[in-house]
C-alpha cells in the first residue's frame, strides 16, 4: 500500500441530489424508506470514496509537513477507509460488468 499515491478515485461528473443528500423514497409494501434508485446509491458510493480519498491525502500531506506530528495512527485509518471504499466501488463495478455480459450472451 502506497502512502503517496495521486488521487486513486477518478474525477467523474456525478449528479449530486440537491443537499447533498440521496432522496428518500417511501416503499408502499413495506413503510421502509429507501435510497430513490441505484444510480444514485451507486453516485454516492464513487462520491464517499473521492472524500475519503482526498482526507487521507490532506493528513498524510499534514504530517509529512510535521503539521500533525505524531498521528499516524490516524493517518492509518484514514488510509485504510480510502482504499476500502475504493475496493467497494471497484467490487460493484465488476459484479456490474459481470452481470452486463451475462446478459449479452443470454441474448446471443
Amino acid at each position: 500500500m502506497a502512502l503517496l499515491m495521486p488521487h486513486v478515485v477518478p474525477e467523474i461528473p456525478l449528479a449530486q441530489p440537491q443537499g447533498g443528500l440521496v432522496p428518500l423514497v417511501e416503499r408502499p409494501e413495506t413503510g421502509v424508506s429507501a435510497p430513490q434508485g441505484f444510480g444514485s446509491l451507486l453516485a454516492q458510493m464513487i462520491e464517499d470514496a473521492r472524500r475519503h480519498d482526498v482526507e487521507a491525502q490532506q493528513r498524510i500531506e499534514a504530517f509529512a509537513q510535521a503539521e500533525e506530528p505524531g498521528r499516524i495512527h490516524e493517518i492509518m485509518v484514514a488510509v485504510a477507509k480510502a482504499e476500502i471504499a475504493l475496493r467497494t466501488v471497484v467490487s460493484v463495478r465488476n459484479k456490474l460488468l459481470e452481470a452486463y455480459r451475462d446478459l449479452q450472451h443470454m441474448t446471443a
